[in-house]
């Protein structure tokens, strides 16, 4: 699961009058940190900023992003809803809870509900249109979340990762077509590696005939995926993500596309 960090552009620098001078210059020192890979030293920052300032609301968002990328989501969790009573109408917090709902309690509905919160304030977000159609297929409403993912990108044409959840959805239906189109445009848009599908190529390449291989996250199974619908290497292999087996939809797919008797 690919994390999106939504705070941390250009438009964060924007002067506040209002806030210590002190607490301003903490915090984008902490920018300048984590942009740089520095995230100790960017976490120090952010909490040296709230200190003098706890009502920071760019600097509770941060906080919260970097502490969900460390997966201590209980940090996470308290900075982002602080965010949100301080900027209720910002979809900003609303996508960051609904990451640690989603990633640390596997709670999906929760999760879902906070991305749509995210549409609502902000339907020109390209980047929570595209969690709600990941959360939707996740779901089993695998139309409307193709409806949400086109959005995400009529919004940005140049995101990537919603290529990815379209192309599933077509394998979902069987329309393997039109799901090759969709990893094509992900790697041509730079959502995955020349590096990783090399790698994956290797790995392929090694199975037995009409062997199956069976994978976990996305990393090791969408380019697998991309070599056999695109580029048509080894489709003899079944692919079978081991971490999609407690969704029924998948195993469906399985059923119906792959030819397993997934039981």
């Amino acid at each position: 699961f690919i994390l999106a960090l939504s705070l941390i552009t250009v438009a964060s620098f924007a002067q506040n009058s209002a806030l210590p001078p002190a607490a301003l210059e903490h915090y984008q020192n902490g920018v300048v940190h984590w942009m740089s890979g520095q995230s100790d030293s960017a976490r120090m920052q952010y909490e040296a900023a709230l200190r003098l300032a706890p009502d920071y609301y760019e600097a509770r968002v941060a906080l919260g992003d970097l502490s969900l990328r460390d997966a201590e989501y209980e940090k996470a969790r308290k900075n982002y809803l602080s965010a949100q009573k301080l900027r209720p109408e910002a979809a900003a917090p609303h996508l960051g809870l609904g990451h640690v709902l989603w990633e640390a309690e596997a709670n999906y509905p929760g999760g879902l509900a906070e991305y749509r919160q995210a549409v609502q304030l902000e339907n020109e977000n390209a980047e929570a249109s595209y969690f709600v159609g990941q959360a939707l297929i996740y779901d089993g409403k695998h139309e409307e979340a193709g409806a949400y993912l086109e959005q995400a990108l009529q919004l940005d044409p140049s995101y990537a990762a919603p290529h990815e959840k379209l192309a599933l959805i077509y394998m979902l239906q069987g329309h393997n077509e039109q799901a090759a189109q969709h990893w094509r445009e992900l790697k041509r848009k730079g959502g995955m590696s020349q590096a990783l599908v090399e790698f994956n190529q290797n790995l392929l390449l090694t199975v037995a005939e009409n062997g199956i291989l069976f994978t976990n996250g996305e990393a090791d199974t969408y380019p697998l995926w991309y070599l056999q619908m695109s580029e048509g290497l080894r489709r003899d292999v079944s692919v079978v993500n081991a971490g999609l087996l407690n969704f029924t939809w998948y195993v469906r797919m399985l059923r119906a596309h792959g030819g397993l008797d997934v039981r």
